[in-house]
């Protein structure tokens, strides 16, 4: 959602958020905070807008959102590999899916200070908006019920307060 925000603040359009059902609160908070679309990640829906994005991020930690995000770059594009996971997707063919449609994938496991000062840039200005993101904070010692709410995704973003003075 926080990526949303950010890719609407350079000037990216459309911008569409597609997740699971289970992410459905997810989809609408992104709606909420500026998403131009959101969809489920639905066969279907994938079918249909494949190959419409000239830049799809996976985020999600799945293979499948691997996969979706191959299938819905265009010729010539670029996918993000983000999250990080060791699963191949099942269903991904590197020949069909990214070697044929000149599809870029790029991956991403960190960043340098100027890009942590850009997004915090982006925060302090209100393109990109964090209030209502973190929907539970435990203390410490009830940290077991944190990581059971966040697993469980009864909550958007858990924080576990260390120090609750």
């Amino acid at each position: 959602i926080m990526l949303m925000q950010a890719l609407r603040a350079s000037g990216a359009w459309p911008v569409a958020v597609y997740g699971s059902e289970r992410s459905r609160p997810r989809l609408e908070l992104a709606k909420r905070l500026g998403a131009d679309e959101i969809g489920l990640s639905d066969e279907e829906t994938i079918t249909r807008d494949e190959g419409r994005f000239q830049c799809a991020f996976e985020v999600a930690g799945r293979p499948e959102a691997l996969l979706a995000s191959a299938r819905l770059a265009r010729r010539g594009g670029t996918v993000v590999f983000g999250s990080g996971f060791d699963q191949v997707p099942e269903g991904l063919k590197l020949n069909a899916h990214l070697k044929n449609r000149e599809v870029n994938l790029v991956t991403t496991t960190g960043h340098p200070r100027t890009a942590w000062d850009r997004a915090l840039s982006l925060v302090v200005s209100g393109k990109v908006r964090i209030d209502g993101l973190v929907d539970l904070q435990v203390p410490l010692a009830d940290a077991d019920k944190a990581f059971q709410a966040a697993y469980t995704r009864e909550s958007f973003k858990t924080v576990i307060i260390c120090n609750p003075e």
